[in-house]
């Protein structure tokens, strides 16, 4: 097949949509499909999946980053390079849809519907956007791709219309590095990417913690904090006495990532709302303990291989304590949890896409051979 996917989303700093496009790339290459792409990306293009393709297929780079520079590429870039080139079916890595698909069948992958859930978490341009673009590209769209049980029920409960053509297609853990042995620093991590990961949260966990042990020296690390956030953040960990314990980073390079989150006694993940959980996944696929509370995306893919606490500071902290102090709970937890997690692969994403995809081409085709 020759297939165009929409990669205008995963640009760098991107996190998830950017692991996803990544991931199916590697899970593709690893399948050996006889497949060709044709990648459709802004300027932005996070380097490690322009480097991966390969002769997968070619990238094609327009404009700069911006959402309406996305919304151009997709909206008029797309469509003139589908009508040169043809290509069997194009795959949307978001609900965005061009509005001139040209008849070719059109795969959409929903992430998560979390702006309908929590809208307070994203500006009133990106409600508006999603609110208009999404649910058009719902209704476009041939066939439906959720990356959780959680998202596909989403979909169900808010687009009625889409349930005869979604379909359930989780992601891979493959991506996440086999980190050498190294040092057991202790520390506790924690994320800041967008609202719903609670870097807040985590802190006042921390404070908690060090009320559970009074000598406390153990770090917290919450990485991937924007500017605007730094001193907001740093100012909390310094009115609950823990400044001296929480350490803010900004996005950092992979190998700083992976080392620092790979060397983790534990992973504090309070997010209020999650369409698939990726980052619980990763720990679990290092081997590093995970406290978190139930949100249905996390369950469904943690199982019980994870710590669930009530939300409320205080729990996560008791926990994080008995994980971070007892080698028989945290040896238990990891064993659980690194089983269960490289059971997850992308190739397996992979040939489920694709059998996602051969069947929108197949019925696109048999629809042709009906009409007149």
């Amino acid at each position: 097949m020759l297939i165009h996917v929409d990669a205008t989303a995963a640009t760098q700093g991107g996190a998830g949509i950017v692991t996803y496009v990544a991931g199916l790339v590697r899970g593709w290459r690893d399948a050996g499909f006889d497949d060709q792409w044709i990648l459709e990306g802004t300027r932005g293009l996070a380097a490690e999946i322009r480097d991966s393709l390969g002769d997968l297929g070619k990238v094609h780079l327009t404009g700069p980053s911006s959402t309406l520079a996305r919304i151009a590429v997709q909206q008029t870039a797309i469509p003139l390079r589908m009508l040169m080139r043809k290509p069997d079916v194009l795959l949307c890595t978001t609900p965005v849809v061009p509005m001139l698909t040209l008849s070719m069948p059109v795969v959409a992958v929903v992430h998560d519907l979390r702006h309908l859930a929590r809208p307070q978490d994203f500006g009133g341009f990106q409600n508006w956007y999603r609110g208009k673009s999404w649910v058009a590209g719902l209704r476009r769209a041939d066939r439906l791709i959720a990356v959780s049980e959680r998202t596909h029920r989403d979909l169900q409960e808010h687009f009625p219309f889409t349930e005869l053509r979604v379909q359930t297609v989780h992601s891979g853990s493959d991506h996440v590095p086999a980190l050498p042995p190294g040092e057991e620093t202790g520390h506790g991590i924690a994320f800041a990417r967008w609202a719903n990961k609670r870097p807040d949260f985590a802190i006042q966990t921390w404070a908690a913690l060090k009320g559970l042990r009074t000598n406390l020296n153990r770090r917290l690390h919450l990485v991937g904090v924007a500017d605007d956030e730094k001193l907001v953040l740093e100012a909390m960990a310094h009115d609950l006495g823990v400044a001296d314990l929480v350490v803010v980073h900004p996005f950092l390079p992979d190998d700083q990532f992976w080392e620092l989150f790979g060397s983790a006694g534990v992973v504090l993940f309070p997010s209020f709302f999650e369409g698939f959980g990726l980052p619980v996944l990763e720990a679990m696929r290092l081997g590093v303990p995970v406290v978190t509370w139930r949100d249905p995306a996390i369950v469904e893919v943690a199982g019980d291989c994870v710590a669930y606490a009530d939300p409320s500071p205080d729990d996560f902290a008791r926990l994080a304590d008995g994980l971070l102090w007892s080698d028989e709970l945290r040896n238990a937890q990891v064993a659980r949890a690194y089983a269960r997690a490289v059971s997850w692969t992308w190739q397996s994403t992979a040939l489920q896409t694709r059998r996602v995809l051969v069947e929108a081409v197949e019925a696109a085709r048999s629809r042709n051979d009906q009409e007149p």
